[in-house]
């Protein structure tokens, strides 16, 4: 039989993890993705910050299903060594957060209906799968009006192009 879980992001109701993790259990929700920890990006969390924070979700009882990033919510003309670094940070902070997932978007491109910048998107999404190679993070596309994957046929090529059989 299937295994349902409920989990949403916690900044949704409160800046304060605390708050986030009381209005969730409240509604018998265990399950928590990350994005926002007391006014701090998931992204710009320290290791001290992100140990914390996943010493307070042990306290109650909490996974992390995923980590909200901002990866890749940025434009495509602007140097990809930024975000790429960024993203390497983000699975660190995965790593200490157990997070076995981590969402990312797929860059603003001037007019998302085209084609144009397609190559270099796919590209640079296949750099944060190489990067991510091993870690056992998984890399989720998250949609978003003026990104590349804004379009159902762009989301189908990220998805040949990138994602395992498995």
């Amino acid at each position: 039989m299937a295994k349902v879980k409920l989990t949403g992001f916690g900044d949704e109701i409160d800046a304060s993890l605390e708050k986030q993790l009381s209005f969730m259990e409240a509604l018998g929700i265990h399950a928590i993705e990350t994005r926002g920890i007391d006014g701090v990006n998931i992204s710009a969390l320290t290791d001290w910050q992100a140990r914390a924070a996943r010493a307070r979700l042990d306290a109650h009882g909490f996974e992390v299903s995923a980590l909200g990033s901002p990866i890749g919510k940025s434009n495509i003309k602007e140097d990809f060594a930024i975000s790429l670094d960024a993203f390497k940070r983000t699975l660190d902070i995965a790593r200490i957060m157990r997070a076995p997932a981590i969402r990312l978007f797929s860059f603003y491109v001037p007019e998302p209906t085209s084609d144009e910048f397609a190559d270099e998107s796919i590209a640079r999404l296949a750099s944060f799968k190489e990067a991510a190679a091993g870690s056992g993070v998984l890399l989720l596309h998250e949609n978003e009006k003026g990104i590349y994957g804004q379009t159902p046929e762009h989301c189908l090529r990220i998805a040949k192009e990138l994602c395992d059989d498995s």
